[in-house]
């Protein structure tokens, strides 16, 4: 049901998940899908526009830790509000 919502919304994919769905959609057809969700009566755990990678790198293990204290310094500084990369193994411990 959840596929043919987001179809019918326009949306660009929907991404299933054990407990939830990920809709995903342009900048552009963001309104339009948010609305389609509201006006069927679709609840929604949250909402936002933010960027997604095309394609990830992996970044090799004795470079991997440099790479995490920078984003640790990043997310200390108070001057920078959101971090974005594309890093796939930067979660990884």
């Amino acid at each position: 049901d959840m596929m043919m919502h987001g179809l019918e919304a326009n949306a660009e994919d929907v991404e299933i998940f054990d407990d939830c769905f990920r809709v995903l959609t342009t900048p552009e057809n963001y309104e339009e899908v948010k609305e389609y969700f509201k006006n069927n009566n679709i609840p929604t755990a949250s909402e936002e526009l933010t960027l997604v990678p095309q394609s990830y790198v992996t970044i090799p293990d004795d470079k991997i830790s440099s790479f995490k204290k920078l984003i640790s310094f990043l997310e200390d500084n108070d001057d920078v509000q959101e971090i974005y990369h594309n890093v796939e193994n930067a979660d990884e411990d």
